[in-house]
This record gives structure tokens, sequence and C-alpha cells, in this order.
């Protein structure tokens, strides 16, 4: 039976199928951090209120069955938020991204100084209230030495700390039966203030004197920093690529994969897109394999674009260096990252007049809902949008 194809009722532990039929789910968490979950046919004309009296005795019999077995379990009665959050992440962490998993226990780190000794049983909406009020006041340090400068987090930050607290006090409800639901009723953290955003986008002149640069100064670099920039991909999926992945015939390159610290991974949406292969970087990207080609580079056998110097996946913090030196030649005032790349290229385009459903289909920056709903987008609508911004190359001599 597929957890996806039942849907929650009101009543903890008790779910309807798509025919409207009834299932008890019994979910037991043991000390080590392991989730036995157990399901069961709920009979006919059962109505929701005797379903949840069933619920509760199938998740007491599950129980019995898990003590028979000698695992520990863990139990409501003196359970902290913080005995409660180990066994959950762990559980989570199965089956989420890496990156992921670190964003949820960092959250965490947000959300157990404040709740965590208190026992999960007893938490009220007061406490999260409470909580609440203090994620508004938290500020975190921008900046070193004498420029460093307290600010407070941003709203995204704070919508990120409360989906985890909220989506594990919901878990602790159904798992642990609590009696009551603490989050309910109480509005999400706020920032009060909004700390005005620095500009971090550079204009087509930059972009050009960008590349210019790189390829005068860091060679060796020029051509990854280039494909940031001429197609907007995130930089996890530019250290994925493979050469597979370009089509120098149709013009184009399929984003299909992602990494985070040498976990592979598909893209952010989990729907591969294809973003269009300006000439000008078709021909930056030949030079470069031949580069590779001529020395034999150990990146060779793993079909990466832009191996490590091991061969294996490049981080972007490895061409932060590489980019301060082309950012310093080439006159440019802002700090530039491979993010602010990707923004450029989003602003660049918006400002070309390329509407907006084109931008999405190669940015991939939407819900995984979107980014299917304009995957339809004509790659040559795509390559048009990219040669108005950067425009046509140079027709070459016959004889090249």
């Amino acid at each position: 039976m597929k957890k996806q194809t039942m849907k929650s009722t009101r009543f903890p532990g008790v779910y309807r199928m798509p025919d409207g039929s009834l299932v008890l789910r019994a979910v037991v968490r043991t000390v080590d951090g392991k989730q036995v979950s157990r399901t069961r046919k709920v009979p006919p004309k059962t109505s929701d209120t005797a379903a949840a009296k069933l619920a509760l005795e199938f998740k007491a019999e599950v129980e019995a069955v898990l003590i028979q077995a000698d695992l520990p379990l863990l139990r409501r009665k003196d359970l902290t938020v913080t005995d409660f959050a180990a066994s959950w992440l762990a559980d989570k962490v199965k089956t989420l991204r890496p990156s992921v998993a670190v964003q949820y226990e960092a959250c965490l780190s947000k959300i157990l100084p404040l709740l965590g000794n208190r026992q999960i049983r007893d938490i009220t909406r007061a406490d999260i209230a409470e909580w609440v009020a203090w994620s508004q006041v938290q500020t975190h340090t921008i900046g070193k030495g004498d420029k460093a400068v307290q600010h407070p987090y941003r709203q995204d930050t704070l919508r990120a700390w409360w989906r985890v607290l909220r989506l594990m006090m919901y878990d602790a409800i159904d798992d642990l039966r609590l009696p009551h639901n603490p989050i309910l009723r109480v509005k999400p953290p706020k920032v009060a203030v909004k700390p005005k955003k620095e500009r971090r986008t550079l204009s087509r002149a930059e972009v050009m004197a960008l590349l210019a640069a790189a390829k005068q100064f860091v060679p060796q670099r020029h051509a990854e920093i280039a494909a940031m920039a001429l197609t907007g991909m995130r930089a996890g999926e530019i250290y994925a690529l493979r050469w597979e992945d370009i089509d120098y015939d149709e013009e184009s390159i399929e984003v299909q994969r992602s990494h985070w610290k040498g976990h592979e991974a598909p893209t952010k949406t989990d729907d591969p897109r294809v973003v269009p292969l300006h000439p000008f970087l078709a021909d930056i990207l030949k030079e470069h394999r031949q580069v590779l080609v001529r020395e034999q580079h150990r990146g060779l056998e793993s079909g990466l674009v832009f191996p490590s110097d091991i061969g294996t996946f490049r981080g972007p913090q490895s061409v932060y260096e590489a980019m301060s030196v082309a950012v310093e030649a080439a006159g440019i005032r802002i700090h530039v990252t491979p993010q602010v790349l990707r923004r450029t290229f989003n602003t660049l385009m918006v400002l070309s007049g390329t509407d907006r459903i084109t931008l999405r289909a190669m940015m991939g920056h939407t819900s995984e809902e979107l980014t299917r709903r304009y995957a339809g987008i004509n790659l040559d609508v795509k390559q048009a949008a990219v040669t108005h911004l950067f425009g046509q190359p140079a027709a070459k001599d016959a004889d090249d």
C-alpha cells in the first residue's frame, strides 16, 4: 500500500484512500532513530470517529509487538523536544537530499535552544508563540573585524525555521498522540524591518568585461565562468555537467543533474530542462575540451565538463579566487559569485524583454508543477532570447 495514495484526515492515524475507504497507519519511533510504520484497512461503513478509536488500538498493538521484540521505543512520557528531534531528524535524513538534511539540522539549531529542554507533551501554544517572538529578534554577523555589523535574519530564513518546527511538531502529534496541537493558530515569524538589499547584478558590458578578463588572467577557469554567465545555470548544475549533455548540432545543453559536496542528485526541481547553447559559449567549450585532451586530464574518464584537478566534482568555492582575479581586472566593484552570475542572467533576460514563461523554462527556478507546465517551451524561442541578449557571433571564414 503506497503512502502517497493516502490523504490524512482530521483524526490522527486515520487516512482516506482515493476510493473513499479508510486506512489506519501506525508510526512508532525507536530510541535509535528508526521508524516502524504499519497500515491496516478499516472495515467498510466504519465512521471516522470509530476509525479514530481503532487507530489508537492499532498503534498499541504495533507498540506491543515491538516491545516484545525488545525494541526500545520513544515514549511521550518525559520525552523532551530535543529527544524527539534527534530521532525525527535521523529518520528524515534517509529520504532527504544531503544539502536539505544540513538545512534541517541548521534550522533545529535555532529551534532547540528555546524549546529543546521542555517535555514535548507539555509544549503549549504560548511556548510556540514565545519562540516566534524570540526568532524575530535574532541577528547574525555580516562582515569581519571593524566592519562587522549585526543584521536581522531574512524573511526566507525565518520561514525555513518555521517550516521545520511545524513539520516536526505535526509528526510528533501523529507519532506520539499528543493531546493538543500547540502550532494551531500561531502565526509564523515575520521580519519587523527588512534590510536594504545590496545591488548584486552586473550589466551586459560588465559581463563581457568579466569574460574577457577571465580569458586573459585566469584562462584555466574561463570556460566555467563563461558557462555560468551565459546560461544562468546553478553552480551545482554547472559542475555536474557532462559532455554527453551538450549538443552542438542542436545548440543546446540538457540540465539533468546537480551535485552538492560530491553528492550527485537530480536538479533542484527534480525535472531536467534544456537551455540554449550560444555559439560564443560553444566555441569556448570546444577549446576547453581540447585543452583537457591535450593535457590528458584525469577528469576525461569521468566525462565531467569541469572536473577538479583529480577528476572529481568541483565545488562552487573552487572558482571564487579565479573569479576575484577576473572581477578586479575587469574593474567591477561588487563581489561576484556564481549566484550573482545566475541572478545577472535572469535580470538581463528580463530587461531584454524575454517573457516570463520562456525565462522560467530556462532558469528552472519554479516549483516542480510549474517547471513541468513550462517544459514545452521550444528551444528556438530560448535560443532567440539568448541571441537577442548576447548578440550573434561574427561569421567565420570558409576556411575555418
